[in-house]
């Protein structure tokens, strides 16, 4: 009598009953598919994360121009340009390679930029 019940869905790999494990669709995977699933998962959080951040870079630094509590959002804007530019360096450095990447840099860039600009004007005056 096999062992064997079923083949994971994602690598077709026969699976023993004590290695079978569930999507939430239904489908019997394997642990290594089952992992992959949700490093990839993490991964795809991470970007949204890092793009939200890029994006909003430029925002943050403007509004830095207007209203400045103790140059708390100038340096936000720097620290926040920062991150996302090493984070995105990094991110090529593992082998990722992002599509808006060049824009994400861009916009961490911009911001970073008004970020410092803000601070400077807001120090001599």
């Amino acid at each position: 009598m096999s062992n064997l019940a079923a083949a994971c869905f994602a690598c077709r790999r026969p699976l023993a009953v004590a290695e079978q494990l569930y999507t939430e669709a239904g489908e019997i995977v394997c642990q290594s598919c089952t992992t992959r699933a949700q490093v990839l998962e993490g991964h795809r959080k991470s970007a949204g994360m890092v793009r939200t951040l890029a994006y909003g870079n430029p925002l943050l630094a403007l509004a830095s121009f207007v209203y400045d509590p103790f140059l708390t959002l100038s340096i936000g804007a720097i620290g926040n340009g920062l991150f996302v530019l090493r984070r995105l360096v990094s991110d090529v450095q593992r082998g990722e390679h992002l599509s808006r990447s060049p824009s994400q840099k861009l916009a961490a860039s911009v911001g970073l930029v008004l970020g410092v600009l803000s601070l400077v004007t807001k120090l001599l005056h």
